[in-house]
């Protein structure tokens, strides 16, 4: 083999190889493009006291259509959360509106209104012995809103709601997880079942 053909090969690795790069640097921002210019939903607790309430804002760069805030249950209790508006959405950076729960399912199938407080008394226990404190300390719910894009792609956002200590009644919002598509309540739980596993 002479060198003229050595060189050739080389010639062929190194354009093969600026190849591959320019296809991994082209794919990252892609990825980091279709990430920035989507709608991102973030809980938040807002007020204080008695006057606590949930609100919903739109971090990202477009706006979020289609808002679905799943119920919670609770030892056969729903919770179900509702929105003033009919048609509601997220403008994009930085739109945020309040969620109501006005009303509440009973284990023996009755209605009833309720608020932050009754959500609140499920989470807490104000008499524990050592094992039961272990077993609270470690009581969470998970939290799910569903929502779209102008195109109708789908992405959903993850919280975990849980106390500051099991015998307060200072409630602490954790982001679990935002991604694409459609999430169900029990791939929710699953999710902030794994991630309570790394803690």
């Amino acid at each position: 083999m002479t060198l003229e053909n050595y060189l050739d090969i080389i010639s062929i690795i190194i354009l093969g190889l600026t190849g591959y790069i320019i296809y991994l640097y082209t794919k990252a921002a892609q990825e980091t493009n279709s990430i920035r210019l989507r709608p991102v939903l973030n809980l938040y607790l807002r007020g204080e006291g008695g006057n606590e309430y949930f609100a919903l804002r739109n971090i990202g760069e477009t706006t979020a259509y289609n808002i679905q805030v799943h119920p919670i249950e609770i030892e056969g209790y729903t919770y179900e959360f509702t929105f003033k508006q009919s048609n509601f959405i997220l403008e994009s950076n930085g739109d945020e509106k309040r969620i109501f729960f006005p009303t509440r399912k009973m284990p023996n199938g009755g209605i009833q209104g309720t608020n932050m407080i009754w959500l609140k008394q499920h989470l807490v226990l104000k008499q524990l012995t050592d094992e039961a404190f272990q077993a609270v300390a470690k009581l969470y719910l998970s939290f799910l809103i569903n929502y779209n894009n102008i195109n109708g792609e789908k992405f959903y956002s993850v919280f975990k709601l849980y106390l500051d200590a099991p015998i307060s009644d200072d409630l602490v919002i954790e982001f679990i997880r935002s991604e694409t598509g459609e999430c169900k309540m029990e791939e929710a739980k699953d999710i902030c079942r794994a991630q309570n596993r790394l803690n």
